[in-house]
């Protein structure tokens, strides 16, 4: 009736037969039950299993992709950074530029721009060498970031030229400023040799005046360094050369 199962077996060299039966469900729940389990832990299992390598992929994408966007910052930056002084490079600048014009960023009025040139700079690259003449570069970097505020740019224009961005300063603050700069370089005893800047301000209160701005700026700061080059060439060359500790 399909409820029992039996099981024949003739028995070697004799006549008689071992027989043996039991009901199905004896035999096959266990069974049944195997597979039940088996069928039920099999897809969660997998599940789980999936459920680790996809975690596992996506943690290992992920920290890449961090990875990969910490080195693309870090490759920004050092394309903004001009390398020798750590103030922004002339690339920054360019791009600051285009946001003004652009209306990107806009104005804080007013906005004063400063250029400004190191007197001399050939006389120190040609007496002393060029590593002495970065390391004046340096220092006249460090001398502006620690006279202007944080909001504010100092950007290596080219060669000896910084440019100063003062966000929301006149023109008598931004000579304040310059002249105090002067003033700190002039006091500076790290050489034995003077140091000092020329430059030259602007004020602008819209983005049509930046390109006018800059310049004027230029202008009025060659005007400056003309003024002083006479008695700068005139007491530099007395100087004897010092000696430059190695910058690295």
């Amino acid at each position: 009736d399909g409820k029992v199962t039996w099981y024949v077996k003739p028995l070697k060299h004799t006549d008689f037969y071992f027989v043996a039966s039991a009901p199905d469900r004896i035999i096959y729940n266990p069974l049944h039950s195997t597979l039940a389990r088996v069928t039920f832990t099999l897809p969660v299992f997998i599940f789980f299993v999936i459920i680790v390598i996809n975690n596992y992929a996506f943690g290992s994408i992920g920290k890449l992709a961090k990875k990969l966007e910490e080195r693309k910052n870090w490759y920004k930056q050092a394309a903004l950074t001009d390398q020798l002084t750590g103030v922004f490079s002339r690339r920054h600048f360019n791009e600051i530029f285009e946001q003004y014009l652009n209306g990107t960023v806009p104005v804080q009025a007013p906005l004063a721009i400063a250029m400004t040139d190191v007197n001399n700079f050939k006389h120190i690259n040609d007496t002393y060498g060029h590593l002495t003449g970065d390391e004046v570069l340096r220092e006249i970097a460090c001398v502006l970031k620690t006279h202007v505020r944080s909001e504010d740019k100092v950007i290596r224009y080219g060669g000896d030229e910084f440019l100063l961005l003062l966000k929301d300063c006149t023109l008598e603050t931004a000579e304040k400023v310059l002249s105090r700069v002067n003033k700190t370089l002039q006091a500076n005893s790290k050489f034995n040799f003077p140091i000092e800047i020329s430059y030259g301000i602007s004020i602008i209160r819209g983005k049509e005046e930046l390109p006018q701005a800059i310049q004027a700026a230029d202008a009025r700061m060659y005007k400056m360094k003309e003024k002083n080059k006479v008695q700068d060439n005139t007491t530099f060359d007395l100087l004897p050369p010092v000696p430059l500790k190695q910058p690295f």
